[in-house]
């Protein structure tokens, strides 16, 4: 009897601590995911296909994606997968983009493809820019993950975005 307490506290314990939410139900503030717009958002966010299927899966924590997630195709199988590694900056001026508040390495694996995209999260930033064939960004994007003794294969970088929130 004891067991199947345990069993049942673990799986409740697993339900209520990763609370699920559609992009569609979040809001964007200060870069950041809110449930509401005073509640920082911590949990999974999921997005839908056109049918209702899950399409992609990822961990937010603290309005931040951080962590392991998933994207399917329209069979439900994984087509990639990756890790989103939040680094904090505060507020820091890299190369031309002011007002840089953290940097996000999404580690990639895509069939047998393994590739990073960054994402430079900016907070007066309106619209994306494509910052991966800039040259002298990449340096000083290098330079501080360099500085911060981040262990990364620049090689691996398939594409580096400027950005208001990652998506």
């Amino acid at each position: 009897m004891k067991k199947v307490y345990l069993i049942f506290f673990l799986l409740l314990g697993e339900a209520c601590g990763n609370p699920e939410a559609s992009f569609k139900e979040l809001v964007v503030k200060d870069n950041l995911f809110y449930k509401d717009s005073l509640t920082v958002y911590s949990g999974y966010v999921f997005s839908e296909f056109d049918n209702g299927d899950i399409s992609s899966k990822i961990p937010i924590k603290n309005g931040i994606p951080d962590g392991k997630w998933v994207a399917y195709g329209y069979d439900g199988e994984i087509v990639q997968s990756g890790t989103f590694k939040p680094i904090i900056t505060g507020l820091v001026t890299l190369a031309d983009l002011k007002q840089v508040s953290r940097i996000n390495i999404c580690d990639t694996n895509e069939l047998k493809e393994h590739f990073i995209d960054i994402f430079i999260v900016c907070k007066a930033l309106k619209k994306n820019v494509d910052k991966t064939n800039d040259k002298r960004f990449r340096d000083s994007l290098i330079l501080l993950l360099k500085k911060r003794k981040i262990a990364l294969d620049f090689n691996k970088i398939n594409k580096i975005t400027a950005v208001n929130i990652e998506t």
